[in-house]
């Protein structure tokens, strides 16, 4: 059970709303340091993780696995590949 929370707890953390939280923390971190480039190079690389996932789930197609819950997603988020929760986590994390 602890377990499983805690695989919970990260798949959030991976989501859109878990990463906004994390970025708008270390935006305002950077901006409190007066490293204003990191911040925005940091938004720079979410934007792009962003665009990326848009762009390329669409063109690429790739379904998600046989019996995959897919309710409540949106059409970019129909396909599988590539994860979003991956990209963000290799860019942000």
């Amino acid at each position: 059970p602890a377990a499983t929370a805690l695989a919970g707890w990260v798949t959030e953390l991976g989501g859109g709303v878990g990463t906004a939280v994390v970025v708008a923390a270390a935006v305002a971190t950077f901006l409190a340091l007066r490293r204003a480039g990191d911040a925005v190079a940091l938004l720079a690389v979410l934007a792009a993780v962003e665009l990326t996932e848009v762009v390329f789930k669409p063109a690429l197609a790739v379904p998600r696995p046989d019996g995959a819950d897919l309710s409540g997603f949106s059409a970019v988020g129909v396909f599988g590949f590539p994860s979003g929760h991956a990209l963000r986590g290799v860019a942000v994390f």
